[in-house]
C-alpha cells in the first residue's frame, strides 16, 4: 500500500490476517500462507469422485500427497483401506500402492493410486474410504490428521434399459463457447449470447435465470428488429420414434402489440411454419420500463416431423418496425421417444462386454446402437469375470437342431455368452430380448405355442447341457423370455424340449405289425406307435423319442419294459401293467399326456389288518382318487415322532418304529406328493375282509427326473439319539424299478433302507403306544452291504424297490432326499445283485414255542473297515427275539456288520436278547452264505457262556435261555478246513439253512461235488443235479413241506443227510 498513511496495524493468528487502518483510505485486510513448522504429510484432497464404467477394463485414479517441510528422516506412509468402505475391495477397486516414502530433506510431491475395476451390475454409488499413517523413522515426519482421510466416490453408470426411451436430437444450453446455432438480422445488431446484466439495458432487463442465454434487445438499439432470426443447425428426425416435442425457455416482452415472437420450423432450411406463438405478461416498472419473467419448458409436439433428416427450428423476433423491448431464449432441446431397440442383427464381431463379478443383475446392449440384448442375473455371486455376449444367429423363423423335425424346430435367433470363468453349479437367471416378429415367426413355423411349448437349450461344444422351461414377458411391443441356469457359457437355443434331445437314428414307425423301416429300434430311434404295441406280445421296446398316436395304446407288460431315452408323448393310450417297467434316461425328458395313461399295481394277498406303504408313479393322484375304495389312508409327519420310551428301555442300542403317543401317523385325504410314502388300509374297513387289491394311477402324467424330498432330521440328544428319532418315509415315484443302492448313495443322509412285510397281524401284546400295535418284528432292511429278511418271515430285500413301494429310512441329518433316473431299473424281478466282491453269511436265530426270531447279517469287504461304516453298518431292530453282532471292543449293536477284508483269523463278538419270560430253547443256523472265502470256510460259533464250540457247516447249535440281553455271548470264528478232520466224512459235507424254506446250499469242503439226489419218506427219487463244483445251490421250492432226504456224491465218496422243507 504505497502512498497510504497507516494508522494502526494488527495481526490475527487464527487465520494469519493482517488489518490495518488507513488515513482516508479506510480498513485493509490480508490473509498469508504461513510458513510450515512441522513436516506435515497430507493428502492434497480429501475427496474424489470417478464413473464406474460398464465394460471390462479399470481406471487408475491417482490422489498426490504432500509434505509441508523436509522431514529429519525418511517417513514411511502406509496406506489402508477403512471398513466404513462401502465398496467391496477386490472386486469393486483395489488399493494398488500400499505405501510411499518421503526422503529425508525431500519436499517431492508422493502418489496414492486406486484401481477401479469396471462392472455391469445395477448399483447404487460407492465409496472407497482410505487411511494413512506415518512412520517417521526416528524423524520428525507427522501425519496431518486434518488430511489423512481420502474418500473416493465410486458413480454407477449401469441402468436397466426402460421399454420406453427418449433420445436427445437436438440441444443447446449457451453455457460453451460455440453454440449450435446461427443468427441474421435486417439491422447490423442480432442475437447475442450473454446474463441478465449483459442483457439488459435502460427500459428492459429479465428476471428469472442467472446463466447465459440468447437474446436479442430493441431497447438498447432502437434499430430494425422486425426479422431478428435465430436459427439451430440441422436436426435429424429420422428414427425409429413414436414421439418427438420441441423445448425450451423464453423471456419475450411482448409489451407493444406490434412486438412479436415467434417458432419456426423448417424441413428444408429454407421455408417455414410457425409451430408457435409467444406471449408473456412483463412487469411494467414505470416510466416506460418493464422487467421480462422468464416462462421455462414452454413444450411444442413435433411427433409430424417423424422421419425428416433436415429439421429446422427458428425463433422469429419482430419489433414490428417499432421501438420495442426484445426477446431472450434459453434451453433448447429437441427429444424424440420410442421403444427401445432390441438387437436383431449379429453381432459377434463386436460383443458387448459386461464385468460378471458379484450377485446382481446386468444388462447387455449393442455396443454400437445400445439396441438390448439380455440381462444376466448373477443369483448366488459367482465371478464369471469378463462375459462377451452377442446375438450369434438371427432371423424370423425357425429350422432344425441336430436333426430335429416338425414341430420340433428351434427359433432362427440365438445368443452366445462367452465369460472368462465357468461353473457348472452356479445360479443364473437369463432374460433374453426378441422382437415379436422373432418369436411369433417360431410359432407359424411349428404351430406351437410360446407359453405352452417353448424351451431354452444352453449348448457347450456342440451338446447341450441343460435345458430350462421358460417365463414369458414383454418388454413394450417386444418379448422377453426368462430361463434358469447352472452356468453362463454356449450359445442358447429356444425350441422345444423335443429339440434338445439328440436322437441320431432315424425314425422308426409300427403299424400293429411290423416297423417301417425294417428292424426294431432302439435307444438311438424316434418311435411313433401307430398301431397297437405290447411289450409281452412284440418284444421290450427301446427308444429315444416315443409317440403314441391318437386310437392306439402301448401295454407294458408283466416282467417287460419300454426304456426311453427322451421324451413320451402320449395321444392315445399307455398301460404299464403290474410289474411291468417304464424307464425313461433323460432327467429333463417330460411325458405329455393328450390321451390316457394307466399304471396298475396289485397287493399281495393281505390279511384283514394287513397294511401297505405306497406312493404314486404319476404327477397328480389323490387318495380320493386311486385309494377311494381304501377305507384309511396315513400319512407320516417325521416332526411328531418321539421313540416310545418303553422300546427304547427295552432296545436301548436298537432302531426303534415305536411312536410315544402314535401321533405321527394321520388320516390323510389329500393329494399324494409324489415320493412319499402312505400307509394305505385298501379293506372296506375294520373287520372286513382281506384279499387281493388292484390300483389303478391315472391322473396326471408319469413321474420323471428329479424327485425331491424334504428330510426331517429331530434332534432330540446324541447323533444316534437323533437318527433313532428322525423316521422319514418315502416311496419310489416312478412306474419302474429303482436301486435301493443308488438311492443310499445318492444321499448322504441315508444309511439304510426300512421295509414293511405283511406276516404278523396287529396285537395287544406288541410295545407301542396304540390298543393294537402292528410288530417290529414285520420290518425287513437293507443298506449297501445287503438285507436281512423281517424276524417274522419272509426274504431279504433285493436291491430293487418296485414301482409305487414305500420304505423308510432313518435319517443321519436334515436335507433333500432326491430320486433320479439313473437309479431307474427296466427289471424289477432279478435276484440279488452284487454292488461289491464280498462275502456274506446270514445267521438266524429262531425258537420253536412262539415262532420268534430274527436274522443277522455278517460279512467282509474291501471297501469296509472295523469300525463303524455309515451305510454298511445298520443298528438292529427291536425285536422280541434278536440275534446282534458287536465292534471288536463290544459296544454297538448291529443287525447288518461289514467288515474289512476276510482273513480266517477274524473273530466277531455277538449277542443276543430275548423278550420272552420262559426259558426256552433257541437255535442258531445258517441261513444262507455268499462270497467264495466263505463257501470254503468252516464257521464256528463259540458260545462263551458254556465254553460250547459249534460247526454252524455241519450242525445248527441249540441253547437255553430266559428273559434278557446278553452282549459278547458269542463269538463267531473262521477257518479254512474243518479243525481236526483229515479225511473225507460226513462232516465233510454242510448243508444249510436246514429247515429250508426252498433255497438250499450244499458245501463240500475236501472233494468236488459229482451228482444230488433228493429223495422223499417214500423213498422216490423227486430231484437230481449234476455237480462239478464244491458249492452248490439248489431250488426245493417246488417240493412240499416233508422231510427229505439228500444224497451227495463226491469225488471223495458219498454222504447223505436229512433235510427238512418247510
Amino acid at each position: 500500500m504505497s502512498d497510504v498513511k497507516v494508522l494502526s496495524f494488527d495481526f490475527r493468528s487464527a487465520d494469519n490476517t493482517i488489518l490495518a487502518a488507513t488515513f482516508g483510505r479506510g480498513m485493509f485486510t490480508g490473509t498469508f500462507e504461513a510458513a510450515a513448522s512441522d513436516p506435515e504429510i497430507s493428502f492434497d484432497t480429501t475427496t474424489g469422485t470417478t464413473i464406474e464404467g460398464s465394460n471390462c477394463s479399470y481406471t487408475d485414479y491417482d490422489v498426490n500427497l504432500s509434505i509441508a517441510l523436509g522431514a529429519s528422516a525418511d517417513a514411511d506412509v502406509n496406506f489402508s483401506v477403512n471398513g466404513s468402505s462401502t465398496a467391496t475391495d477386490g472386486i469393486d477397486f483395489e488399493l494398488m500402492t500400499s505405501s510411499v516414502t518421503f526422503p529425508a530433506g525431500s519436499t517431492s510431491t508422493q502418489t496414492m493410486t486406486v484401481r477401479v475395476y469396471e462392472d455391469g451390475i445395477l448399483e447404487g454409488d460407492e465409496s472407497v474410504v482410505i487411511d494413512f499413517t506415518v512412520n517417521a523413522n526416528g524423524g520428525d515426519a507427522v501425519a496431518n490428521t486434518s488430511a489423512d482421510t481420502f474418500t473416493l466416490t465410486i458413480n454407477n453408470d449401469d441402468d436397466a434399459p426402460n421399454s420406453v426411451s427418449s433420445t436427445t436430437l437436438y440441444s443447446e444450453d449457451f453455457e460453451g463457447g460455440s453454440y449450435n446455432v446461427t443468427t441474421s438480422s435486417n439491422s447490423g445488431t442480432p442475437w447475442a449470447v450473454g446474463n441478465t446484466a449483459t442483457a439488459s439495458s435502460t427500459y428492459w432487463d429479465t428476471t428469472g435465470n442467472s446463466t447465459n442465454f440468447a437474446f436479442t434487445n430493441d431497447d438498447a438499439c432502437n434499430c430494425d428488429k422486425s426479422n431478428d432470426r435465430l436459427t439451430t443447425t440441422v436436426i435429424d428426425m429420422n428414427g425409429a420414434y413414436s414421439s418427438a416435442s420441441l423445448s425450451f425457455d423464453h423471456a419475450f416482452a411482448d409489451v407493444i402489440a406490434a412486438e412479436a415472437g415467434t417458432v419456426r420450423i423448417s424441413t428444408n432450411g429454407t421455408t417455414y411454419t410457425t409451430i408457435q406463438t409467444l406471449s408473456n405478461t412483463s412487469i411494467n416498472n414505470g416510466s416506460g420500463s418493464y422487467t421480462t419473467p422468464w416462462v421455462n419448458t414452454v413444450t411444442v409436439d413435433l411427433s409430424t416431423y417423424i422421419g425428416q433428416s433436415t429439421v429446422y427450428i427458428q425463433f422469429l423476433y419482430n419489433d414490428g418496425n417499432d421501438w420495442s423491448y426484445g426477446m431472450a431464449v434459453d434451453n433448447i432441446l429437441v427429444t424424440a421417444s420410442g421403444n427401445t431397440g432390441v438387437q436383431t442383427a449379429v453381432n459377434t464381431g463386436t460383443p458387448d462386454q459386461l464385468n460378471v463379478n458379484q450377485m446382481g443383475t446386468a444388462y447387455a446392449q449393442d455396443p454400437g446402437t445400445n439396441d438390448v440384448m439380455t440381462a444376466i442375473v448373477d443369483n448366488d455371486g459367482f465371478d464369471y469375470g469378463c462375459v462377451d455376449v452377442a446375438v450369434s444367429r438371427s432371423g424370423t423363423g425357425a429350422q432344425a437342431y441336430n436333426g430335429s423335425v416338425l414341430p420340433d424346430l428351434v427359433a432362427d435367433k440365438t445368443f452366445t455368452f462367452t465369460p472368462s470363468n465357468t461353473t457348472s453349479s452356479g445360479d443364473n437367471t437369463l432374460i433374453f430380448f426378441f422382437e415379436e416378429a422373432e418369436i411369433a415367426g417360431w410359432e407359424a413355423a411349428t404351430g406351437l405355442n410360446r407359453n405352452a411349448d417353448l424351451v431354452i437349450g444352453r449348448e457347450v461344444g456342440a451338446a447341450i447341457l441343460e435345458t430350462s422351461s421358460v417365463t414369458i414377458g414383454s418388454f413394450g411391443s417386444n418379448v422377453t423370455v426368462l430361463g434358469n441356469f447352472t452356468g453362463l457359457e454356449g450359445t442358447y437355443y429356444f425350441g422345444t424340449s423335443d429339440s434338445f434331445v439328440g436322437c441320431a437314428g432315424t425314425v422308426k414307425t409300427w403299424n400293429g405289425s411290423s416297423w417301417s423301416p425294417v428292424g426294431a429300434p432302439d435307444t438311438t430311434n424316434p418311435v411313433v406307435l401307430a398301431g397297437n404295441y405290447s411289450t409281452l406280445t412284440h418284444g421290450d421296446l427301446e427308444a429315444c423319442t416315443l409317440t403314441v398316436n391318437a386310437g392306439n395304446t402301448l401295454t407294458v407288460g408283466a416282467s417287460s419294459y419300454a426304456l426311453i431315452h427322451g421324451n413320451i408323448t402320449v395321444d392315445g393310450s399307455l398301460i404299464v401293467e403290474h410289474q411291468g417297467s417304464l424307464v425313461q434316461e433323460d432327467n429333463d425328458a417330460i411325458v405329455t399326456n393328450n390321451g390316457t395313461i394307466n399304471v396298475l399295481l396289485t397287493s399281495p394277498n393281505l390279511a384283514s389288518r394287513d397294511f401297505m406303504v405306497m406312493g404314486s408313479p404319476m404327477s397328480a393322484e389323490t387318495r380320493t382318487g386311486v385309494w377311494n375304495s381304501a377305507f384309511l389312508v396315513l400319512n407320516h409327519d417325521t416332526n411328531n415322532f418321539v421313540p416310545n420310551p418303553a422300546v427304547a428301555a427295552a432296545f436301548p442300542l436298537a432302531e426303534n418304529f415305536a411312536d410315544d403317543n402314535y401321533d405321527n401317523w394321520n388320516p390323510y385325504s389329500g393329494a399324494i406328493t409324489v415320493g412319499e410314502g402312505y400307509i394305505v388300509r385298501p379293506q372296506a374297513g375294520y373287520g372286513q375282509p382281506g384279499g387281493i387289491f388292484n390300483f389303478t394311477y391315472e391322473q396326471g402324467t408319469l413321474n420323471n427326473g428329479v424327485v425331491n424330498f424334504n428330510v426331517i432330521y429331530n434332534t432330540p440328544g446324541t447323533p444316534s439319539e437323533n437318527k433313532n428319532a428322525s423316521p422319514n418315509i418315502v416311496a419310489n415315484p416312478y412306474a419302474s424299478a429303482i436301486s435301493a443302492v443308488d438311492f443310499i448313495n445318492a444321499n448322504a443322509m441315508v444309511d439304510e433302507l426300512y421295509f414293511w412285510e405283511h406276516n404278523t397281524p396287529p396285537s395287544q401284546s406288541m410295545p407301542g403306544a396304540g390298543a393294537m400295535n402292528f410288530s417290529m418284528e414285520d420290518i425287513s432292511m437293507r443298506n449297501l452291504f445287503g438285507g436281512t429278511a423281517a424276524a417274522s418271515g419272509g426274504t431279504a430285500p433285493t436291491e430293487f424297490i418296485s414301482t409305487g413301494q414305500g420304505f423308510g429310512f432313518k435319517a443321519n441329518a436334515a436335507g433333500t432326499a432326491v430320486f433320479n433316473n439313473s437309479m431307474r431299473r427296466t427289471d424289477n424281478n432279478d435276484t440279488f445283485r452284487n454292488s461289491m466282491d464280498a462275502d456274506r453269511i446270514w445267521l438266524k436265530v429262531s425258537e420253536a414255542t412262539y415262532e420268534m426270531g430274527n436274522t443277522t447279517l455278517v460279512g467282509f469287504s474291501e471297501v469296509t473297515s472295523e469300525e463303524e461304516d455309515a451305510g454298511y453298518d445298520t443298528r438292529r431292530l427291536a425285536t422280541v427275539v434278536s440275534l446282534f453282532s458287536h465292534l471288536q471292543d463290544g459296544t454297538k449293536e448291529f443287525g447288518i456288520q461289514a467288515l474289512g477284508a476276510f482273513e480266517t483269523s477274524a473273530k466277531i463278538p455277538m449277542g443276543f436278547s430275548t423278550l420272552i419270560d420262559a426259558e426256552l430253547e433257541y437255535t442258531i443256523s445258517m441261513e444262507n452264505v455268499e462270497g467264495a472265502n466263505l463257501d470254503l470256510a468252516t464257521v464256528y460259533l463259540m458260545d462263551n457262556q458254556l465254553g460250547i464250540l459249534t460247526d454252524l457247516t455241519a450242525e445248527d447249535y441249540l441253547f437255553r435261555s430266559g428273559k434278557g440281553t446278553y452282549p459278547g455271548r458269542f463269538t463267531l470264528l473262521f477257518e479254512q478246513s474243518p479243525l481236526g478232520v483229515t479225511e473225507f466224512n460226513e462232516n465233510s459235507v454242510a448243508m444249510y439253512p436246514n429247515p429250508s424254506d426252498g433255497q438250499l446250499t450244499i458245501i463240500s469242503k475236501q472233494a468236488l461235488v459229482e451228482t444230488i439226489t433228493v429223495y422223499d419218506l417214500q423213498g422216490r427219487k423227486v430231484m437230481t443235479y449234476e455237480g462239478g463244483t464244491s458249492v452248490v445251490h439248489i431250488n426245493m421250492s417246488h417240493l412240499n413241506a416233508s422231510v427229505y432226504f439228500v444224497e451227495v456224491k463226491t469225488t471223495e465218496g458219498t454222504v447223505n443227510k436229512r433235510i427238512i422243507k418247510k
